[in-house]
């Protein structure tokens, strides 16, 4: 039974928390909106080849955004999302359920839309660095997940493939590219993203990583 597991980082490990807080200084309510339309300009650099990381697309997406809305503030917007973006905490029970998997002997490693630098920086302001062998992020292909070359990176990474890993994310979309590949999948569920029903079930439904910690492990006892 496999013991590597992969993990996306914003909303899964990641609260957006601030980045709410932030657009509600600004356009109330344009978080999630905000967020809609960053994964849609990833999606569209896939397609097209015109690739920029995501901190650029962000950028892009607050524009937008802002525009959408009649709001000029921009620069102001740009400046406290960069600031939040950095500030990001980990949710409560990250930490624990990563070192219960750690303590069992699990390979972890992060797999993130968001460029090295961000991820290995909320990585080490979180104090969550240690847990994981491998920070893997979509910089050397240039190409966003879902797009299947992004988990190729993990095989490749990692020396295993992509059958024997799990992805976890709290992000349908992301666990239904990885499923796509052949990736055994597990959905953390966080407040305000369901699973859509069109996609196939995931392997694996959990309230959050300490029941991730505990269903992976009881797996492979």
């Amino acid at each position: 039974m496999s013991t590597i597991a992969v993990f996306d980082m914003n909303e899964t490990m990641l609260s957006l928390e601030p980045v709410r807080e932030m657009w509600d200084r600004h356009v109330p309510g344009a978080s999630r909106e905000w967020f809609a339309r960053l994964l849609h300009l990833s999606v569209v650099s896939n397609q097209t080849g015109d690739y920029h990381d995501f901190s650029t697309l962000g950028a892009a997406a607050l524009s937008y955004v802002a525009d959408a809305h009649g709001y000029e503030a921009k620069e102001p917007a740009l400046a406290d999302l960069q600031e939040a973006m950095g500030n990001l905490a980990a949710h409560p029970d990250v930490r624990p359920g990563l070192e219960r998997l750690k303590e069992e002997g699990w390979t972890l490693a992060t797999l993130t839309n968001s460029t090295r630098a961000a991820a290995a920086g909320s990585l080490h302001n979180t104090g969550l660095i240690g847990y994981f062998d491998q920070v893997l992020t979509v910089e050397s292909v240039e190409k966003f997940k879902p797009h299947p070359d992004v988990y190729r990176i993990a095989s490749e990474a990692l020396q295993a493939p992509l059958n024997t890993m799990w992805m976890v994310a709290s992000h349908d979309w992301d666990l239904a590219g990885a499923a796509a590949v052949g990736m055994k999948t597990a959905f953390v569920r966080r407040p305000g993203l369901p699973w859509a029903p069109h996609f196939a079930d995931p392997d694996l439904e959990v309230a959050d990583f300490v029941a991730l910690s505990e269903a992976l492990t009881g797996l492979t006892q």
